[in-house]
């Protein structure tokens, strides 16, 4: 995950000049306006980029997806019974059909 520090340095910038002189800042520093800002952007930064992760990982998959995932849980399994490689080809077979019928 990558920010983009340039810009969140400047709004904090920003909004602390914004601040200066203000009747609820009377006697804080500019310094400590702009920790506070900068405090307060880079949250908006984190909360911003932690939603744009979540609505990638929220896309629809699709039906092949499913299925490797589902071989994946499927074979690290400790030990494979005789009804999980059945399911295994099953899973397989269906892959195959999906992939080919998509590439067609």
């Amino acid at each position: 995950m990558t920010y983009d520090r340039a810009a969140i340095m400047k709004a904090a910038h920003v909004a602390a000049r914004g601040l200066t002189g203000h009747p609820m800042m009377k006697g804080r520093t500019y310094a400590q306006n702009f920790a506070g800002q900068l405090r307060r952007v880079w949250a908006e930064a984190k909360a911003r980029a932690q939603a744009e992760a979540m609505a990638k990982a929220a896309k629809p998959k699709s039906a092949a997806d499913r299925i490797r995932e589902a071989i994946f849980l499927l074979e690290c399994k400790d030990r494979l019974e005789p009804r999980d490689w059945a399911a295994l080809d099953a899973m397989r077979a269906d892959l195959r059909r999906v992939t080919y019928a998509a590439a067609a």
